[in-house]
This record gives C-alpha cells, structure tokens and sequence, in this order.
C-alpha cells in the first residue's frame, strides 16, 4: 500500500529537504507552497499525512484544517502542523482540534520523519 505525505510549506528549502528524507523512507510525497494548493492536492492525492506550516501566503495552515474539516476530510488525515515557539496561539488552536498535532520550529527532519512513522505504524526502509 502507497503511503502519501502532503508537506506544505512556503519556503522551497523545507518542502525539498522533508519531501527527500520522507521519499528515503519509503514513502510518496507531495509538495504544495501554501494551503490553496494543498487543499487542491489533498482532494487529488487523498494522503494519509498533512504536514503544514502555519504561517503561508494565500490559505495558511489554520484555514487549511478548518476547509479540510468543512469538507469532511480531516478526520481521515493524521496532521503535523508546524510553528515558531513564539506562536502560543497556534499551540491553544491545535489543542483544540482533534488529531492535530503540533511539532515547535527548528525542524529535525528525523523528528518529523519518525512522527509520520508512528503515526502510520510504518517501518522506515532499512539504513535510513
């Protein structure tokens, strides 16, 4: 079974260093710069991981999960959403939506990879 990963985020640098340690691990991955595209994506691809950031030009990351939730689709996702420290309100707005979770900037593309790994109770392909 194909395990797809969405990972949407505005900065280039961020989509191509997840999408490469997420693809070593075996699984497809998607890519979107803001939450318009990754709303069209997630309707496309049907993923079973959403990895956004908060903070996007066009549609961020709350409006992404609240459309997704409109649509009836978030209940069948297993979210990462991704914010500075200093964004306390982003930690009250993703205790507050269920099967959200929510992982503190800097990144450690290890962490978000074994994240998308429990989450899906997948085993990362060997020597990764």
């Amino acid at each position: 079974m194909t395990r797809r990963i969405l990972v949407c985020d505005d900065h280039s640098h961020v989509r191509r260093v997840l999408q490469m340690k997420l693809q070593q691990a075996g699984f497809e991955v998607h890519t979107a710069s803001n939450g318009r595209e990754a709303l069209e994506l997630v309707r496309a691809t049907e993923p079973q991981v959403l990895i956004t950031d908060i903070t996007m030009p066009e549609m961020d990351g709350r409006e992404l999960c609240l459309q997704l939730h409109a649509e009836g689709r978030l209940a069948a996702l297993r979210v990462l959403v991704v914010t500075s420290r200093s964004d306390r309100g982003a930690r009250a707005w993703v205790d507050s939506m269920p099967g959200v979770s929510l992982l503190e900037k800097p990144l450690s593309p290890k962490q978000v990879r074994d994240w998308v790994v429990e989450q899906l109770g997948a085993t990362p392909e060997v020597g990764r």
